[in-house]
């Protein structure tokens, strides 16, 4: 069994769909590694049947990792990236990342595995002052996009260069646009939101002393003006 914990939704979704697929490991005897389960729309079905060791005591525990989104090839150790163009709704989905782990499992028909989100999320809505212009795309400068996963600890940590990602547009909280991007939990340097305009003209908004914590949703407000410009910050569990 599969299942989403309390304030543990998907990042782009509220639960797990038909045709999600997620990746299993298991220790010995079960010994399972990289084991594809897929979404019918009720469960996650295993490609290959799954078994308990003919010989193995009951309460020998046994260690279960899975993570999603599935990837083939994927070892318990893997480097995992986020597009740097998130525009399409795709690439940003493919951008969410959530870990799930059991201590100590012991034999029993069902495992129980509660995924929880390992990345960070920001939301950006743009109070738009000049009425002139339309926004046209908003992207995020100074960030990390690669990080390692170990799902034995489980961790995450980001690494490489910082670069520069473009949101994907969405709908906000009011249902007016908005655009997000999901990145892997880290301090910013010098993070700098750049909004472009329709009539050429781009806005950049520094977010100095920002820290993407793993697991939350940030709602970022950006206030355009004709001579400043200025942004909000608030975060809460993703879900």
């Amino acid at each position: 069994q599969a299942g989403i914990g309390s304030f543990q939704t998907k990042a782009t979704d509220t639960a797990f769909e038909k045709g999600d697929e997620i990746g299993l490991f298991a220790d010995a005897p079960v010994s399972a590694t990289n084991v594809r389960l897929s979404s019918d729309g009720e469960s996650l079905v295993p490609e290959t049947t799954l078994y308990w060791g003919l010989e193995q005591d009951v309460n020998q525990p046994v260690a279960f990792y899975a993570y999603y989104p599935y990837a083939a090839g994927t070892a318990a150790q893997f480097s995992f990236a986020v597009a740097a163009d998130q525009s399409s709704q795709a690439a940003y989905a493919a951008a969410d990342l959530m870990l799930a782990s059991t201590a100590a499992a012991p034999a029993d028909a069902s495992v129980r595995l509660n995924f929880g989100h390992r990345m960070s999320r920001a939301v950006i809505q743009v109070r738009n002052n000049l009425n002139n212009a339309a926004v046209t795309a908003v992207s995020v400068s100074g960030v990390l996009l690669e990080a390692d996963v170990d799902l034995t600890v489980p961790s995450v940590t980001a690494k490489g260069q910082t670069s520069t990602v473009t949101a994907a547009p969405v709908a906000g909280a009011d249902t007016t646009q908005a655009w997000a991007l999901i990145l892997p939990a880290q301090e910013p340097q010098a993070l700098v939101i750049n909004v472009s305009l329709s009539d050429g003209t781009s806005h950049e908004v520094p977010a100095n002393g920002a820290v993407l914590v793993e697991g939350y949703s940030y709602n970022v407000t950006v206030t355009i003006d004709a001579t400043s410009s200025s942004l909000e910050f608030s975060a809460g569990r993703c879900g």
